[in-house]
């Protein structure tokens, strides 16, 4: 255990990396059920395998957050490019619903 000069008690060990990725997966499900979007669970998943991997590779310490980073970026393009397919921009001179 390390007592830094506030008192507080921080417990380091190996198994940090994997509570970690067990909490934000649980976190990323939870808001998922909670708001009904159906991604979040595609994202908790995600977030628990590179928190895994990352407990048995232990390379890079924010590898989970920066693969579930990278995850929700690419999907965000995917709907921005269909909500930008769906809704396109209007040309000036055009008029909504004509």
């Amino acid at each position: 255990m390390i007592y830094p000069a506030l008192g507080v008690f921080l417990f380091e060990s190996a198994f940090t990396l994997l509570i970690v990725g067990m909490i934000g997966a649980f976190l990323l499900v939870l808001i998922g059920f909670m708001l009904d979007l159906q991604r979040f669970y595609a994202y908790g998943v995600v977030f628990l395998i590179s928190g895994i991997f990352t407990f048995l590779e232990p390379v890079l310490p924010l590898l989970p957050l920066i693969v579930v980073g990278c995850v929700i970026l690419a999907y965000g393009f995917v709907l921005l490019y269909q909500f930008l397919k769906q809704y396109p921009k209007q040309t000036s001179g055009e008029v909504a619903g004509a």
